[in-house]
């Protein structure tokens, strides 16, 4: 363990969201910071850490880390809705733990712009959303594949987000 856990902090003291080593591609293109699939999944993990461990780092790393991205507004920076990019709905797994952990209304706020991309989300003639021209019903839950006319509350998003985690970790 004493392994894992030099590495970990390694990732930690290296890693910002301008530049999250976790991310080489990123950074030697020298992109500029976004809301993406592969640092919601390590945020992820490391909230995660934290629920078991109970160190505070890792909450302090993950809170800093996406609220960078979280505005007061509840819009996140780099993300559009209207993408329609089911990929960038996986950070968003990451809002539910830091919300009830700070209490930031701010996540709450983000869950709801990112629910509003799931009901927005173009569909099959089944209602299945789709992505990249497939039916996402592959990979996603079945509860949230039945949805016809969910509401906007932040419960309705935890529900939907949250199914995602099932099957995208």
């Amino acid at each position: 363990m004493k392994i894992l856990d030099r590495y970990i902090d390694q990732l930690l003291e290296q890693s910002t969201p301008e530049a999250p080593i976790w991310n080489l591609e990123k950074i030697r293109a020298g992109a500029k910071p976004s809301w993406n699939y592969m640092d919601g999944c390590v945020i992820k993990a490391i909230l995660e850490l934290y629920l078991m461990k109970k160190e505070p780092k890792y909450l302090e790393f993950a809170d800093n880390f996406i609220d960078y991205f979280v505005q007061e507004d509840g819009s996140i920076l780099s993300y559009d809705p209207k993408e329609y990019n089911l990929d960038n709905v996986n950070a968003g797994k990451t809002l539910f733990d830091l919300y009830n952990l700070t209490h930031k209304e701010k996540y709450r706020k983000a869950m709801d712009t990112i629910y509003s991309q799931l009901q927005g989300q173009p569909r099959t003639s089944r209602s299945t959303p789709t992505r990249s021209g497939l039916t996402a019903c592959t990979w996603l839950s079945p509860s949230i594949c039945s949805m016809k006319s969910p509401t906007t509350t932040a419960k309705a998003a935890r529900t939907a987000i949250s199914s995602l985690y099932r099957y995208t970790v």
